[in-house]
């Protein structure tokens, strides 16, 4: 059954002979980056970016798998890839943290299986689910995290890539990709990672190396640009240059930009607050004390290192806040140099923690 594919993301698998490409597909683009063995290191390889045309992926769905698998297939020819991970859409995903009597690995599945129609509301016979053992309890009750999609969305993103001629060694949700991406192997606390797109801001929150929440909203970078637009007069182009030169920076030349971004990112802010108490009083027990307390809010993605948002969400929601390091488990040594600036490299979380799958488990 081509719903297989996603199982084989737990356990890692090893592919180091089979070195593949990230791909991480959206409603507006195809964005792709290989990662290298070099010796005992990790380089980075080929990566790029193609943007698609509108109706071709709607939030989150293949509308035209043959424009999609074209693409694709453009893409490996090009750079002659025949291995890939895919990202599957986050919005379409469930993802929780169930907790489970004492019993056989080898029973694990069947039991989510039973419970997981109290998560998910599609029928179990129409999803395609898999789960990470996040701890087991001196009593030996078990912690996991579960991740759920509707089997239709998983066969069809396996399915254009078949089309275009790749390999697919296997699909996984965005943000345990990001996830891997972003904290290493001795992460073990609790996290919230947010990840603010053009269109989408993404949270998920990630317990013991494990995603155990993701919710998503429909706010990004376009609603930044939009208020800059509207409440300063510029054209769009000008608002652009506005954002990225000056950002939430509070001067008294730049007073009028900060006044014209507080309401998003006040919104932004008031999301996140939401989702930071929503997550500690569901949590009261801490799951046996486990992640009860969100340690520190990591930022990524492509609208992530607006000038002076750390500092602005850091200030009101008295949580220690950072902006991602997507390079943290391939530039161990802190004096590489890579081919791409950082704050490309933040739009790159998803595919560069895809491709770490040939080496990181």
């Amino acid at each position: 059954m081509k719903s297989d594919l996603f199982l084989k993301f737990f356990p890692v698998p090893k592919y180091l002979s089979k070195v593949a490409v990230g791909f991480d597909i959206s409603d507006h683009s195809v964005k792709f980056l290989e990662l290298l063995p070099d010796r005992e290191n990790i380089k980075l390889g080929r990566f790029g970016e193609i943007m698609l045309p509108a109706e071709v992926v709607v939030n989150g769905e293949i509308k035209n798998p043959a424009e999609l698998a074209k693409i694709l297939a453009s893409i490996k020819n090009q750079n002659g890839f025949k291995y890939a991970y895919a990202s599957l859409p986050e919005d379409k995903a469930f993802t929780f943290r169930l907790s489970l009597p004492k019993m056989k690995h080898e029973e694990i599945r069947n039991s989510i299986e039973l419970q997981i129609g109290d998560y998910v509301p599609i029928p179990v016979a129409d999803c395609v689910f898999d789960y990470e053992i996040i701890t087991q309890k001196p009593d030996g009750s078990i912690s996991a995290s579960v991740s759920a999609l509707p089997r239709e969305i998983v066969d069809s993103y396996i399915s254009v890539f078949t089309m275009a001629g790749f390999e697919l060694l296997g699909a996984e949700i965005e943000a345990q990709a990001i996830a891997r991406s972003l904290l290493t192997l001795v992460d073990n606390g609790a996290y919230m990672i947010i990840d603010i797109g053009k269109i989408h801001t993404g949270f998920m929150i990630v317990c013991r190396g494990s995603v155990v929440f993701t919710s998503i909203i429909n706010v990004g970078g376009e609603n930044v640009t939009s208020f800059i637009q509207k409440n300063l007069g510029l054209s769009r182009e000008e608002a652009i240059v506005q954002k990225e030169k000056k950002g939430l920076l509070r001067s008294g030349e730049n007073n009028d930009l900060f006044m014209s971004l507080i309401p998003v990112v006040s919104a932004l802010k008031d999301e996140i607050n939401q989702r930071l108490v929503f997550w500690q009083e569901h949590n009261t027990d801490g799951q046996n004390g486990e992640c009860q307390i969100v340690d520190k809010i990591i930022l990524c993605g492509g609208q992530a290192s607006l000038l002076g948002l750390k500092e602005y969400l850091e200030t009101h929601l008295r949580v220690p806040v950072e902006l991602g390091n997507p390079w943290v488990n391939i530039c161990t040594s802190g004096d590489c140099v890579m081919p791409i600036k950082y704050n490309e490299s933040l739009r790159f979380a998803t595919c560069l923690g895809l491709a770490l799958r040939n080496f990181k488990s």
